[in-house]
């Protein structure tokens, strides 16, 4: 994880933007001058889908996002929208492509 940060400034820099919070999950967007990086976190002992909204972030309203971690792979932001699935106790590094 660490690697991901040195790679990506916004995480290091960004402002923090809380786009969903649960009892087992959160997201949240770290965003700079540039850009923003949203990061999906399930502390659940079962996978869990969820849906956020990325307004106020940097991020287009269409776009393809990347797992830094690997975790989810692609994932793709509709109107504004993303839904992250994620397995049990993992989290994933969303940015765009």
């Amino acid at each position: 994880v660490i690697h991901v940060r040195h790679q990506l400034a916004a995480l290091r820099r960004g402002a923090l933007q809380h786009l969903y919070v649960a009892d087992q999950h959160y997201v949240f967007a770290r965003t700079d001058e540039t850009s923003s990086v949203l990061v999906a976190m399930n502390n659940d002992t079962k996978p869990a889908a969820f849906t956020v909204s990325v307004n106020g972030t940097r991020l287009p309203k269409d776009v393809t996002l990347n797992d830094r971690l690997g975790v989810l792979g692609r994932t793709a932001v509709r109107n504004g929208e993303v839904t992250v699935t994620l397995p049990a106790r993992s989290a994933a590094i969303l940015v765009p492509e």
